[in-house]
């Protein structure tokens, strides 16, 4: 059952999904390098997400949140034609402290790329 997902977790759920894929595939700021989105934070009513990032190396850059910040007004009209809003949500790209939760997602993700 659904109880307890809201439209705010499916809408960042698909954020997560489709920022992770803009910043992988169209985003070409040398500066960001490789990052992994770890979670998006979407205010009740839609109208922020916060985009919580990561690197392999654990810990971002001045230069690659530099790079993520100039890169929002791209990431935020990529994100127009891919998600089905009338408005899609201000965006703000934070570090993400949490590195135990960054370090699992990445060790998942090594275990699909092993498999």
């Amino acid at each position: 059952s659904l109880h307890g997902y809201s439209r705010a977790d499916r809408v960042a759920d698909q954020m997560r999904i489709e920022v992770a894929s803009i910043l992988t595939r169209e985003v070409e700021d040398p500066r960001i390098g490789f990052v992994t989105v770890t979670g998006v934070s979407l205010s009740a009513d839609l109208s922020l997400a916060r985009i919580h990032v990561t690197t392999s190396r654990g810990s971002l850059t001045k230069p690659a949140m530099e790079g993520l910040r100039h890169s929002t007004g791209f990431v935020r009209s990529a994100l127009a034609s891919r998600l089905k809003l009338k408005r899609v949500p201000a965006i703000i790209f934070l570090p993400d402290t949490d590195t135990e939760k960054a370090n699992t997602v990445l060790s998942l993700l090594d275990q699909i790329r092993s498999s």
